[in-house]
């Protein structure tokens, strides 16, 4: 790859591009797994990218180690591995399963989210489901993270739609506050509405507030960023009125613990103990 071409690239891109590199360059071509075989899927990411490239490695006295790569003994069944875009890695079931075991929290349970997420439709973003997940769980014992693998599938939910939504839960999780119902849909005078979370006990609605809604051109449906400002303005008053509170928030406030605390106590949601451990 040229230098050109390497610095127009994002962060995940790079990553993905080091990966792939990797794979492609060995004499016999390694498994990727974990956060490797993770980007190699398109799976969510929250935080700066990893550095390393995760390889599955069968053999219990372990091999030459090189840097930058990380090998993970692994007992794969040959459902466990596939092939994406030519590079050998973990399945999409095994890699998720894998991400609840070691990710940090908010990657874990973004990739759990994405994986099972049904959209209003009906439609499944893929075929994995929650079962399936905890089946495969079970087989891979003795599995270093198992405890917190459990937990996290247990909590994940088809109703997320993106890594944002699914950080926000984990947040409201550790801060006591009760779960939302997720992309309720409310009948107004202007039409149907769905709102990211709703509050059932303290009849309040809340939304996720990201930039790609304003600034990106395949969420405006060819309106200009004005036009969806004021949309969503009118969208908003409509639901309003038929709750008692509406609240907004961007992607860090909702990692940030203090500040969902506050905006939840600000109008009457109750918060109080952790929900499950999934840290």
């Amino acid at each position: 790859m040229r230098t050109e071409e390497w610095e127009q690239l994002g962060a995940r891109d790079r990553y993905l591009a080091v990966v792939r590199g990797y794979a492609l360059s060995r004499r016999e071509q390694p498994v990727l797994s974990h956060d490797s075989a993770a980007v190699a899927w398109g799976l969510p990411h929250v935080g700066p990218q990893p550095h390393e490239v995760h390889i599955a490695n069968d053999d219990p006295r372990g091999g030459r180690a090189r840097a930058g790569v990380r090998a993970h003994l692994m007992r794969l069944e040959p459902d466990d591995v596939t092939t994406v875009d030519g590079v050998l890695v973990t399945s999409l079931r095994r890699t998720i399963v894998d991400l609840a075991a070691t990710a940090s929290v908010m990657t874990a349970v973004s990739a759990i989210d994405h994986v099972l997420h049904v959209d209003r439709r009906g439609v499944a973003r893929t075929e994995v489901t929650r079962e399936e997940l905890l089946e495969l769980l079970g087989a891979a014992l003795p599995l270093r993270g198992s405890v917190r693998a459990l937990a996290r599938i247990e909590f994940g939910e088809s109703g997320a739609a993106n890594a944002g939504e699914s950080t926000s839960r984990v947040t409201l999780a550790h801060i006591g506050a009760p779960a939302p119902i997720l992309q309720r849909t409310f009948v107004t005078e202007l039409g149907e509405f769905d709102t990211d979370f709703y509050f059932e006990e303290a009849d309040t609605a809340a939304e996720l507030d990201g930039k790609q809604k304003y600034l990106d051109p395949a969420f405006r449906s060819g309106r200009s960023a004005e036009r969806v400002v004021y949309d969503e303005k009118l969208r908003e008053d409509a639901i309003r009125r038929r709750v008692r509170a509406f609240l907004r928030w961007g992607m860090a406030a909702g990692m940030n613990r203090d500040t969902l605390r506050t905006l939840l106590v600000s109008v009457g949601v109750p918060v109080g103990r952790a929900r499950p451990r999934i840290s």
